[in-house]
């Protein structure tokens, strides 16, 4: 985690932290990407007892919304395929515009050139 926060740049890498009130590291959220190219790779990652309660969602919506104002304007995720909730979390945001399962890994691709929805 040290090496990922000393790397970031907030231009090819970002790192979002989200915090219980008492200080402690609960979710963090992160792009990467190569050189000045408009497309990055992103990762969400939660504690067991702070999923499915939206902080996905708003962790996912703050990264759109860095990655958008640094010329970004697509987003890819790799996830195991049997996680629902990642790709029902992607899918939710209006954004998704290629996605598919092979060899037990899905992936996605956000194009975040336009509006996140609403959907819960």
């Amino acid at each position: 985690m040290v090496g990922l926060l000393r790397r970031a740049d907030g231009v090819h890498d970002l790192a979002l932290g989200a915090f219980e009130p008492s200080g402690g590291l609960v979710g963090v959220a992160q792009f990467d990407r190569l050189d000045d190219e408009p497309t990055a790779e992103i990762a969400i990652e939660l504690g067991t007892e702070w999923q499915r309660h939206g902080l996905g969602r708003i962790m996912l919506a703050a990264l759109v919304e860095e990655a958008r104002t640094v010329g970004i304007s697509q987003l890819t995720a790799s996830y195991y395929a049997e996680n629902l909730p990642v790709r029902r979390l992607l899918h939710r945001t209006g954004l998704v515009i290629e996605s598919g399962i092979s060899r037990g890994e899905g992936h996605a691709v956000l194009d975040i050139a336009v509006p996140l929805a609403v959907a819960g």
